[in-house]
């Protein structure tokens, strides 16, 4: 079963918290988050790979999280059997994170604000017209999402992404060379002033229709629990 989780930032950021809490990561994750100028950033890290470990370990109690590995487009996975499909992502007040059972999943998360100019044509082409901040932050998280999925990133061009709406919240992703498989893509507007999709390249998964809610307090609990 495909489950989406989200998790808000505290409103107090400590560094004796951040310390702390960061030992439970992965070292190259621990090591990004002290380099960090702005705590804001580090927290939106380490928040998001402690909700991570904390749904990891309640499907996989004997795995190390400590141990995960990150592929050479920055993929984080797990050399574990089952292996579960997961990914994160993290803006402003909010990280999510999503885990699956069947096919490679991705999710993008993006605060919505005013659009740089320099982007549109990263995302549109020349016909294409953007209906504003919030069409454009859907189309960013739709594509993005399914990138993440292939386990690419922004390697492959934005453009090279073919979107084909099936209602008002799902579309169906290819690659427009088909050089990769094709994905279905769920867009949520359960968080105000965000754009939030969820792609699935398995056939048989399902996209969730809700979001599952987790407390900053809970992953705490929860990661001082797993030592």
């Amino acid at each position: 079963m495909l489950e989406v989780f989200a998790c808000r930032l505290p409103q107090v950021h400590s560094e004796v918290t951040l310390h702390h809490y960061s030992d439970y990561l992965p070292p190259l994750k621990k090591i990004q988050i002290h380099r960090y100028r702005r705590i804001e950033d580090a927290y939106r890290t380490l928040v998001g790979y402690l909700l991570l470990r904390k749904i990891l370990m309640k499907k996989l109690p004997k795995v190390d999280f400590t141990k995960l590995q990150f592929s050479k487009y920055g993929k984080p996975f797990l050399n574990a059997d089952p292996f579960p499909p997961f990914s994160l992502s993290h803006s402003g007040d909010w990280c999510v994170c999503a885990v699956g059972t069947d096919g490679m999943v991705g999710i993008d998360l993006e605060k919505i604000t005013k659009p740089k100019p320099e982007l549109h044509s990263l995302l549109f082409r020349e016909e294409e017209e953007c209906m504003g901040a919030k069409d454009f932050f859907n189309r960013w998280t739709i594509k993005e999402s399914y990138l993440k999925a292939i386990g690419t990133g922004l390697l492959v061009d934005l453009q090279e992404i073919e979107m084909e709406e099936k209602n008002r919240s799902e579309f169906e992703v290819n690659h427009q060379e088909k050089r990769y498989p094709g994905g279905k893509v769920k867009v949520y507007n359960l968080l105000k002033q965000y754009s939030l999709s969820l792609c699935t390249l398995s056939t048989e998964e399902k996209l969730p229709q809700h979001l599952k809610l987790v407390t900053f307090e809970e992953i705490i609990k929860s990661s001082a629990q797993t030592v």
